[in-house]
């Protein structure tokens, strides 16, 4: 944990995949060394946009790594949150594929879908699956979703690379 006069900082390490900053804890005695992954950072999504038909039970949504980066394992966090379309959870969408077509009025666009994904070595794309409500409710306007990276355990990576 970092504290007001630790020394997060004093002393930093960057090898481009990865970067070790230390934290000397000068008034406190104790010290602490921080490592950070940034391979996550070589990740984004394959395109902008993932159109979806109403028809559609599913939409794989594929994220690419840098070549630069396929020599390692890279871990990356992903998930879900509604703009103009509306998603479910796990639960609701689960109960709502179950009903006819007709009677699924109430049951969202989506399914909202959080995780993580590993590259193995070698591997520069991936995907996930966001599951898509299929219903005879008509549509005219287009609905959107916001896709997320973020890294394991830390908030949303933002910026032009990641869309």
């Amino acid at each position: 944990e970092v504290h007001s006069g630790d020394g997060f900082g004093a002393a930093v390490s960057v090898d481009g995949v990865g970067a070790a900053i230390g934290a000397p804890g000068a008034h406190q005695g104790n010290g602490a060394a921080f490592l950070f992954d940034l391979t996550t950072t070589s990740i984004r999504f394959r395109q902008m946009e993932y159109p979806v038909a109403e028809r559609d039970t599913e939409v794989k949504i594929f994220l690419v790594r840098d070549e630069r980066y396929v020599q390692g394992v890279s871990t990356i966090g992903y998930s879900t949150s509604d703009l103009t379309a509306r998603g479910v959870d796990t639960a609701k969408y689960q109960e709502c594929i179950r009903l006819e077509h007709r009677l699924r009025q109430d049951c969202g666009d989506y399914e909202h879908t959080r995780g993580t994904v590993s590259f193995p070595i070698g591997v520069s794309e991936l995907y996930f699956t966001i599951g898509i409500v299929d219903d005879d409710v008509r549509e005219p306007n287009l609905e959107y979703a916001q896709l997320l990276l973020h890294v394991p355990g830390g908030g949303p990576l933002q910026g032009e690379q990641y869309r």
